[in-house]
């Protein structure tokens, strides 16, 4: 069913003149210069609110991150960033030991954590404690390229898998979020195309879902 909406979404973008040719490239922080950079600001200021659109800056510091890994579409003719997905090694500090978390905050989805949530949630906090979770911070790509997003995580997921990453975290404001989740369970389809679990989810300011990546 999935496979079937997604070639009916290529098909629209084609009629509607979207489809474009790009190529992808990983080991995106070595790609990324200042210019590179101003590139991922712009689409950043045209498709999110200024409060959360990232300048530069922002994005080449995220790019100095530990374990900072990604890809991204380069567009064949103007040779522009058009689309990427990246992150880095989640913050302890940053992301969770900051929201206060305790284990009311806490929801299973699967066995391993529903049979027992305590030891569920006291690995997953040693794991961020110990840099083995990769956090999923910006993922945008151009409207007229969006039959390219199942190529663009897919080579994502190639560069978690082939690092010492078996675990991502992301925020329930992300795409990704949208892309796994179905309301506020995890969507069994999507989970085996992409070939990950969603484990559970962390509830702060803005809720926390780990998923582990197969």
């Amino acid at each position: 069913m999935i496979k079937n909406r997604l070639i009916k979404l290529a098909n629209y973008l084609s009629k509607q003149g979207f489809e474009k040719e790009a190529a992808l490239i990983n080991n995106l922080p070595s790609e990324i210069d200042e210019n590179r950079a101003k590139e991922m600001e712009a689409l950043e200021e045209r498709y999110f609110p200024s409060y959360y659109a990232q300048d530069s800056a922002d994005i080449l510091d995220d790019m100095e991150q530990p374990g900072a890994a990604g890809v991204a579409y380069i567009d064949d003719r103007s040779e522009e960033i058009k689309g990427y997905l990246y992150g880095y090694q989640l913050v302890y500090e940053d992301e969770i030991q900051n929201a206060n978390v305790d284990l009311d905050d806490f929801e299973c989805f699967a066995p391993e954590c529903e049979q027992d949530v305590f030891s569920f949630a006291e690995d997953i906090i040693q794991k961020a404690k110990s840099g083995e979770i990769f956090y999923v911070s910006n993922f945008l790509i151009d409207k007229a390229y969006r039959m390219k997003i199942i190529d663009i995580i897919n080579g994502f997921l190639e560069e978690v898998r082939s690092s010492k990453y078996q675990y991502i975290a992301f925020d329930a404001l992300s795409d990704t979020h949208r892309l796994l989740m179905d309301g506020d369970r995890p969507n069994p389809a999507r989970e085996e195309r992409f070939g990950m679990t969603v484990l559970g989810k962390i509830d702060k300011d803005t809720p926390m879902f780990i998923a582990r990546v197969e």
